[in-house]
């Protein structure tokens, strides 16, 4: 009768060095996802790591608990050994710059600077003019990627190209 996401968070607790985590590498996500498989009463649970209050990009932890209370399987991409700051990193680059050099980087043609339209400081996000190399605005949005020595801040942008292509 306990709540699946009860049953899988009191599980990965007891089991986070079989993950290679620590107890306290669970303290900090996101529930993403969360459904129950009609057709044999499966739940399915999922977890994304945060980081400083940002997501961590391919970072999460799937678990399966049957009807009955039974976790079935899990399986975690968390990053180990992150221990939350006190202030948030400072991106090296605004989400102007960050357009500037992805549109190098992919020989992409801008018509005019990159300009903010829209600014979330409290989601970390932005909205970037399409600047002749999107067919609409661009979300931009900070996130943390994993690194060989933890995890590195980000702009995440989604980038409709001119071409239809991408």
């Amino acid at each position: 009768t306990d709540d699946p996401l009860e049953i899988a968070l009191d599980y990965l607790t007891g089991h986070a060095s079989d993950f290679g985590l620590s107890e306290s590498d669970l303290d900090y996500y996101r529930l993403r996802d969360r459904y129950v498989s009609q057709h044999n009463g499966v739940t399915h649970i999922y977890l994304d790591q945060l980081y400083n209050g940002l997501e961590i990009v391919g970072a999460d932890i799937n678990i399966n608990i049957s009807s009955d209370g039974r976790v079935i399987s899990a399986a975690s991409s968390f990053v180990s050994g992150l221990s939350p700051q006190a202030v948030l990193d400072s991106p090296c680059i605004d989400a102007p710059s960050a357009l500037v050099y992805l549109a190098d980087q992919f020989q992409w043609a801008m018509d005019v600077a990159p300009q903010q339209i829209d600014i979330d400081g409290a989601n970390f996000s932005t909205v970037l003019g399409p600047s002749g190399v999107s067919l609409e605005e661009i979300p931009a949005e900070l996130h943390y990627v994993p690194t060989p020595d933890g995890v590195e801040l980000a702009w995440r942008l989604n980038v409709q190209t001119v071409d239809g292509q991408h």
